[in-house]
């Protein structure tokens, strides 16, 4: 159903039809009967979910996320493994699997994992309907993290540079920028019914 996102921003996702929904439920009854335990929590997206459980186990245990969604790179750590799936034969040493470092987020995206959210949220994503911030691109973006740091410095920037300076870009666009960030953050607060390690 509509998440949090959606209310900060109807368009979020506005592409995404309704017939993956009705296949929802017997993925995840049959996920289940193998005794793997599935997590769905209200107005919150599933990505936040893993990632709020992520947050709830990795000072206790090495987490290991398996999935396909990019957003997810943002917790590459030393605590934390993304691996996504490429195929047969097609990871390292033949795996089907491939395991992310920090340097690999940095070689493909041009920011480090933590300013994924920012990258994203600047030069947008197609996929999720997420428009980013006008006239930037992926290179611009990466370029304005990698000198500013964070989004929010880049935006105060934004104000007192040149014009012909890429930064200048952002000024006037501070709020919309904001949001965008709300929406490509994956939160790690969702109020998850009680866990442990034993179940």
């Amino acid at each position: 159903g509509p998440t949090f996102r959606h209310a900060l921003f109807p368009d979020y996702k506005r592409r995404r039809t309704g017939t993956m929904r009705s296949a929802i439920t017997p993925i995840r009854e049959g996920v289940e009967q193998t005794g793997i335990h599935s997590v769905s929590v209200p107005t919150f997206e599933g990505d936040d979910s893993a990632a709020s459980l992520m947050a709830c186990f990795r000072d206790s245990a090495r987490v290991t996320l398996l999935s396909n969604d990019s957003d997810l790179l943002q917790f590459v750590a030393d605590q934390v493994a993304v691996i996504s799936y490429v195929g047969v034969g097609k990871g390292p040493n033949g795996m089907r699997v491939k395991p992310w470092s920090e340097a690999e987020v940095l070689a493909r995206f041009g920011v480090l994992p933590a300013n994924l959210p920012a990258f994203k949220a600047l030069c947008g994503e197609d996929g999720d309907d997420i428009p980013g911030v006008k006239n930037v691109g992926k290179g611009t973006a990466a370029q304005l993290l990698r000198r500013w740091q964070t989004l929010e410095k880049a935006l105060e920037a934004s104000e007192f540079v040149s014009h012909r300076d890429a930064t200048a870009k952002l000024a006037g666009q501070h709020e919309h920028a904001r949001l965008m960030l709300q929406l490509t953050t994956i939160r790690q607060d969702v109020p998850l019914p009680a866990i442990s390690l034993a179940q």
